[in-house]
Order: C-alpha cells, then structure tokens, then sequence
C-alpha cells in the first residue's frame, strides 16, 4: 500500500468514528482509485457503505473478494448478514473471523458487542465492549458502550459513558 493510499484510509477512519460516514466514504473512494485491489481499502470502503444502508453497493464491493487477511472485509461481511440478511449467526460468524485475523481491532469488537446487545447476549456484549476500550479508550468505543447501557436499560451507566467520552 502507497502512502496516500495509507493517508486517505486513515482520514476515512478517522470521519467513519466521528460519524461522518459520507465523508468517510469519499476518502476511502478516492484511497480505491489510487489502490484499486488493495483489500484493506476495499473492506473500509464496505464498512462506509454498510453504515450508510448502501447494503447492496457494499455487498457488490465485497462479493469477488474470496478469502482475505483482512479483517474489515469480513466486518463488513458481518455488517451485511446482520443488518442486510437479517442472520445474527452469519454475522457473528464473520466478526469472529475478522478477529482472528487481528485480536486488536477495536471496531471488530465494538461491533460483535452491539451485535450481542441485539440477540441479547449482555454478557457477551460486555466483555467485547470491555476489550475495546482496553484496546483504545476512543470516543466512539466510549459511546459504543454508552449504547449498550441504555439498550439494556441502564441510563445511569449510559450517562457515565458518555461523560468520559467527552472529557
């Protein structure tokens, strides 16, 4: 990967975790063009997508990708079963791969926490989130959290996420 290629990845990243997903998405389209076989791109740029409900656009994106070392393709495989195909296990199933590939992704956790919110797994959901924040005590894995605690009725936990987010 070149360096611009790199640059503009890292300034996707950095707009796709303050919630600028269209802002994200034009700089992963533009790292694409510069490095369009790259799988890195390819899988952030799905991500963007995914988050944004370009679901098939996403999976069109993905599709051709066979067997990857890179974990975003198969976040945002996940993403796609979970939110496009409406099947939970899929979804886990991929997340778990992606974390294999790299047991220090942050997003990969976040994201397999939410999921374990959704099927109502606490404990699951919880020690994901947990090792996110180990991992990086960014604001949105802050938020993530914070999420978690309101979806599981905890306003008073959620309250005390979202402080330590914005300090």
């Amino acid at each position: 990967m070149n360096t611009s290629t790199h640059e503009l990845i890292e300034k996707g990243k950095q707009r796709l975790y303050k919630n600028d997903q269209d802002g994200a998405v034009v700089e992963f389209r533009k790292a694409l063009l510069a490095d369009p076989d790259n799988d890195i791109t390819i899988g952030w740029l799905a991500l963007g997508l995914t988050m944004l409900s370009k679901h098939d656009e996403a999976h069109d994106l993905i599709r051709n990708v066979n067997e990857s070392s890179c974990a975003e393709i198969y976040i945002a495989r996940g993403l796609l079963f979970g939110k496009r195909d409406e099947n939970p296990q899929k979804a886990l199933e991929n997340y778990n791969h992606a974390i294999s590939i790299d047991p220090n992704n942050q997003l990969a956790y976040i994201i397999r926490g939410m999921e374990f919110v959704y099927s109502d797994l606490e404990i699951e959901a919880t020690s994901d989130l947990e090792k996110a924040l180990a991992i990086n005590q960014s604001a949105y894995a802050l938020f993530s959290f914070a999420s978690m605690k309101l979806m599981l009725g905890d306003v008073e936990g959620a309250l005390n996420y979202c402080n330590k987010a914005i300090e």
